[in-house]
This record gives C-alpha cells, structure tokens and sequence, in this order.
C-alpha cells in the first residue's frame, strides 16, 4: 500500500484535480479468477477461527495523468515504467510496481490496475490472510529467543545496486537470516 500511495502522490502533484481515494475492505470471500474487486457477501457469516481464510482488499484511486492501453503491457515487470516518458518527469526506477506483484503473489492474491488516460487510475489488489488470536504485547527491549540449527527465517531482499545487495545479504546471513534475491 505505501508503494501505491507514494505513487499516487508522485502522479497528481501535476494535475489540476489532486485527489487520492483509498478504500480497504475485509471479506470472507475470494474475488472472481478476473478481478481484485471485493465480491458481494451473501448468507450469514461463519464464525472466524484462526483457520478461517479471510480476504484483504485494498484500492488506490488518483487523479493523476492515466494510462494509455498501451502501457499496461509492462507496468508489473521489473525495472520497466509505463513509458519512457514516465522516468523524466515523474522519477522513479520501475521495480516497485513489480515488488508489489511479487508480495501480493507470495501471500495469495494479486494486484490489477484500471485506468483511463487524462482521467487517473485505480490500483486494487487483495491478499489471503487468517484470524487472528490476542497477542501479548512485548515489552520494549524485546530480545527474540535463540534459533535452533534448523529454525530459517527467510528475507526478501530487493535492491538493484550489486553492491548494497551483497553486503546487505552478508549481514543478514551473519545474524541467522535466510536472504533471497531476487536480482541474482
């Protein structure tokens, strides 16, 4: 989301309408196989255990410039911009579009976007979660217990500079992380 929003911001500082809607919803029911658009509800609910799969939607709306169709064929990819144009004035590298269809895939969803050319865009996307249980609070100075040998802990890293991923990796690998990459 904060990806989205920052996006959002970046693309209607030039606009004369500067709106940004933003819109979360939680549902008991997976959007259709085309859309990320939250489905009616219908009957009653059931009771939420922690097994209970629960739907996270979430939409981005801006008044920003849009998209022409053509632009859309490469707006997830990595390191890709709608348009050449797009880099010059409005900044940016291409990748966090990509991440957020990397994240969203990872935790059961997907993400879409709708737009129309000089009218804005809508970035939806929705992931898989679970009910959650009470949680104790932890205190302030809190020290995780050690690992055991066979206890991982995976981490993404996402950085396009050689250097800064490598030492990055290096340093997690040495405090008991699992590093993957995605630029190899």
């Amino acid at each position: 989301m904060t990806n989205l929003l920052a996006n959002a911001i970046r693309f209607v500082t030039a606009s004369e309408e500067r709106r940004i809607d933003v819109k979360v919803d939680i549902g008991s029911v997976p959007p259709q196989a085309d859309t990320c658009t939250k489905p009616p509800e219908c009957g009653p609910s059931a009771p939420l255990g922690t097994e209970t799969p629960l739907y996270l939607y979430t939409e981005v709306a801006d008044t920003g410039p849009g998209l022409k169709p053509s632009e859309f064929e490469t707006l997830f990819q990595r390191f890709t911009q709608a348009s050449p144009k797009t880099h010059t004035v409005f900044g940016g590298s291409g990748l966090g579009l990509f991440v957020c269809r990397k994240i969203t895939e990872l935790m059961g969803g997907r993400i879409e976007v709708a737009s129309e050319y000089a009218r804005g865009s809508v970035f939806r996307f929705f992931v898989e979660t679970r009910a959650g249980t009470t949680v104790t609070p932890r205190p302030r100075a809190y020290v995780p217990a050690p690992m055991s040998k066979d206890a991982r802990r995976r981490i993404l890293i996402v950085e396009d500079n050689v250097i800064n991923r490598t030492v990055l990796q290096r340093q997690l690998k040495h405090v008991g992380f699992v590093p993957e990459c995605e630029f190899k």
